[in-house]
């Protein structure tokens, strides 16, 4: 596999349409040594996926804007393509229960308003499973 990363750090994919969410989730994966790619979408993510063919661990919200590709449709189309790679998915919306995004292939449900800890804490123990 040529395009294997030299660094030999995970690669995190971030899907948020939030630039400012996504840049300081980035900022604080990034010491903790993780390497990270951001989308801004769903459709975009994909096309990530395609570029980076090593990417370690997902986060996505998942209501994004336009396109009818959001976090839900994205964890299926990734399941596709990668049946263990660990999804975790952000929702401001209470109705997306934990059972709700399993059902759909996530890993893990995280509400908003979060702390940065508990995406850290998550990372690691997917990571390091």
């Amino acid at each position: 596999n040529m395009n294997l990363q030299t660094s030999g750090k995970k690669l995190i994919l971030i899907v948020d349409d939030e630039q400012d969410l996504a840049e300081v989730l980035s900022s604080a994966l990034m010491m903790k040594g993780l390497d990270v790619v951001i989308a801004s979408n769903g459709v975009e993510a994909l096309k990530k996926w395609d570029e980076h063919n090593d990417i370690d661990l997902v986060i996505s919200d998942i209501r994004m804007p336009g396109l009818n590709c959001d976090g839900i449709t994205l964890t299926k189309k990734v399941r596709e393509k990668n049946s263990s790679i660990p999804i975790i998915l952000i929702t401001g919306y209470s109705e997306f229960t934990e059972p709700f995004a399993q059902k759909m292939g996530a890993n893990q449900v995280v509400s908003k308003p979060f702390e940065f800890y508990e995406i850290l804490c998550l990372v690691d123990k997917y990571l390091n499973n």
